[in-house]
C-alpha cells in the first residue's frame, strides 16, 4: 500500500510539471453523417506520454487531475491546444465543429467560464465552431449551478453535449430545463442494437426523444457496418467510433480529413457530370 500511495504522489508530481510545462497532446476522433458520410466534427482527447515514453491511460491522469486540483489547468491546455491544431482545418473548410470534454472539476471552478472563453479569444477561435461536452452523472448532483453555467456558456456562442445520456439517472428535467444542443448515445448501447431486444429499442427511443426537444443525436463506439446502417434507420444524426476512425493525432487527423475532402468532391463531381450528360 505504501509503494502504491508513493507511486500516485509521484505521478501526481509528473503530471503536474507536464501541464505546467504543456507537454500533453491532442487526439481526435471523427464525426459524420449518419445518412451522408459528410464529416461533421471531431472530439478532441486529451493523450499524455510520460518522459520514459509510457502512454497514461485518461481515466487515470484526468482522475488524478481532479483529485489534485489540477483540472482546471489540465482543461485550459487541452483547450489551447485544441484551438491551435483545428484553426486551421476550420478556415481550409475540412471541419467546422470541434468538441471538448468538460469535467465536472472545471465546472465546479469558479471562473471556468470565463477562462475558457479568455482561451478562444487568445487563440482566435470563433465560439460557434466550439462545443463542449458534459456528463450526466455531474447533473444529477448540481443541476441547479450547471443550469446556470451551461446558460452562460450558450449565450457566448459555444454549443452544449450531453455526453454518456441514459447511463446515469436519465432525469428528462435535463432535456426540459437545461440549454442543450446534442444527446450523445454512450458505446454500452451502440453495442447491443445489432443483436435486437432492449438496446435497439433504448436507442430508438433516445433518438426519438432527442428529437422531439429539438436535439442532434450523436452515437458513440460504432464499431461495424451494421450498427452504423440501423443507426441511421433510427433517426440517429451522426456516427462517431473505430467503425470511421480510432482517434488520430493531429498530423494524422489533418490527413484523413483532407482525404475525405476528396472522396466527396470525388463523388460530387460524379453526380453532376452525369446530371449535365442526361
Amino acid at each position: 500500500m505504501s509503494r502504491a500511495f508513493d507511486g500516485r504522489i509521484n505521478l501526481v508530481a509528473e503530471l503536474r510539471e507536464a501541464i505546467a510545462a504543456k507537454q500533453l497532446d491532442v487526439h481526435f476522433q471523427p464525426k459524420v453523417d449518419a445518412r451522408t458520410g459528410t464529416v461533421t466534427g471531431l472530439e478532441a482527447l486529451a493523450r499524455w506520454q510520460r518522459a520514459d515514453g509510457t502512454m497514461v491511460p485518461p481515466s487515470i491522469f484526468i482522475a488524478l487531475a481532479e483529485e489534485a486540483g489540477l483540472i482546471q489547468d489540465l482543461g485550459l491546455h487541452i483547450l489551447e491546444l485544441t484551438c491551435r491544431y483545428a484553426r486551421p482545418w476550420i478556415a481550409a473548410g475540412l471541419v467546422d465543429r470541434i468538441a471538448v470534454n468538460l469535467s465536472p472539476g472545471q465546472l465546479n471552478h469558479a471562473r471556468a467560464i470565463d477562462e475558457i472563453f479568455a482561451v478562444l479569444a487568445a487563440e482566435d477561435f470563433a465560439p460557434r465552431h466550439l462545443e463542449l461536452e458534459i456528463t450526466e452523472n455531474y447533473l444529477t448532483r448540481c443541476v441547479d449551478d450547471a443550469a446556470r453555467q451551461l446558460q452562460a456558456i450558450h449565450e457566448r456562442g459555444a454549443t452544449i453535449a450531453l455526453d454518456d445520456f441514459g447511463t446515469g439517472y436519465s432525469n428528462l428535467n435535463f432535456l426540459k430545463q437545461l440549454p442543450l444542443d446534442v444527446v450523445k448515445i454512450d458505446k454500452g448501447f451502440v453495442d447491443g442494437i445489432a443483436d435486437g431486444g432492449n438496446d435497439r429499442v433504448l436507442v430508438k427511443a433516445i433518438t426519438d426523444l432527442a428529437r422531439a426537444f429539438s436535439l442532434k443525436t450523436v452515437a458513440e463506439g460504432v464499431e461495424t457496418a451494421e450498427q452504423a446502417q440501423l443507426l441511421a434507420e433510427f433517426g440517429c444524426d451522426e456516427l462517431q467510433g473505430y467503425y470511421l476512425s480510432r482517434p488520430l493525432p493531429a498530423d494524422a487527423c489533418r490527413q484523413w480529413l483532407e482525404a475525405r475532402a476528396t472522396e466527396a468532391q470525388a463523388i460530387e463531381a460524379t453526380i453532376c457530370n452525369g446530371a449535365n450528360s442526361r
